[in-house]
């Protein structure tokens, strides 16, 4: 690789809804980092139709905005779920530091689905849409993505591929539950991680969080891919707009049309024991990986 291109060095990789958003503004607030606005979330290691533009393409979505930070942040938090990400971020970046961020499975799949329901993205209610990813082999991207809700929680092979490539010490792993309450010592400790000034204190806000859609045909029409959003993508010749523009046209349109939700659907005793059971064996396997134990931060698996 060109030594001059501007690439990413520093991954948030996943894990989807536990809390990485937060985790990137956080980081992404520090003065020596560098984490453009509207690639968040761009996943260009997961997207063949990026990936495949190569390296150029890369330094191009980077280089505007860069003035010599330390840290170039690429937070996707799908590159945990995808079997090859991990290899091709070594590829390029052998060097990289994966910064991977972890949750209660079970929590985390109510959170992905409460998420999509909001967004228009999932029709279903929610336990006939864990029952249809049981039935259903998924094989298009955009439904691995959206709708493997109990994959998405298999940690621990998750977790062993990047395993595979990256050295223990170029990979922190956290637990969602576990920063919550200690979130200023636990940045301090990505920023050592990561190279940079340990002692800048970032504002902590929650970001993310989960409301309802005022009209959920409009979020669709913003999270999907659709002839209609095709149509009006062409005829206000979107695409020639700067990533950065594009991402805050779509932030303000979703935050305009939600409002906050006072009660969620919840899963019923019967499909939460079977989640426990689902899970058990991964979770055990994870206990191994890590050498730590979860179970008493993930109550259910006691």
């Amino acid at each position: 690789m060109n030594n001059q291109s501007i690439f990413p060095n520093v991954f948030i990789a996943g894990a989807q809804k536990a809390g990485t958003t937060s985790l990137h503004f956080w980081l992404a607030s520090h003065p020596e980092v560098f984490a453009p606005e509207g690639l968040k979330d761009f996943h260009f290691f997961s997207k063949n139709e990026h990936y495949e533009k190569g390296a150029t393409h890369l330094d191009e979505l980077f280089r505007p905005g860069y003035k010599n930070q330390k840290v170039v942040l690429d937070s996707s938090v799908n590159y945990l779920y995808f079997p090859y990400v991990a290899e091709r971020i070594h590829q390029w970046m052998p060097d990289a530091k994966i910064i991977i961020q972890l949750r209660n499975p079970i929590h985390r799949a109510l959170s992905a689905y409460h998420f999509n329901f909001k967004y228009g993205i999932e029709e279903n209610g929610l336990e006939t849409a864990l029952r249809k990813e049981l039935q259903t082999p998924y094989s298009d991207r955009y439904d691995l993505e959206n709708f493997t809700y109990l994959e998405h929680g298999l940690y621990d092979k998750q977790l062993r591929r990047f395993y595979d490539f990256f050295p223990e010490q170029q990979v922190i792993v956290s637990i969602f539950e576990e920063v919550l309450p200690k979130k200023a010592a636990f940045m301090q400790e990505i920023f050592e991680f990561v190279g940079i000034d340990a002692s800048f204190t970032p504002a902590f806000e929650h970001a993310n969080e989960t409301g309802k859609a005022r009209f959920r045909s409009i979020n669709k029409l913003v999270t999907t891919d659709n002839p209609l959003k095709q149509s009006l993508r062409q005829l206000f010749k979107i695409d020639r707009l700067p990533q950065p523009i594009k991402y805050r046209i779509r932030q303000l349109i979703l935050k305009a049309n939600t409002s906050s939700v006072k009660k969620k659907e919840m899963l019923s005793q019967e499909m939460k024991s079977f989640l426990v059971d689902y899970y058990s064996d991964s979770v055990a396997e994870l206990e191994k990986l890590l050498q730590k134990p979860l179970k008493p931060l993930w109550t259910e698996f006691q």
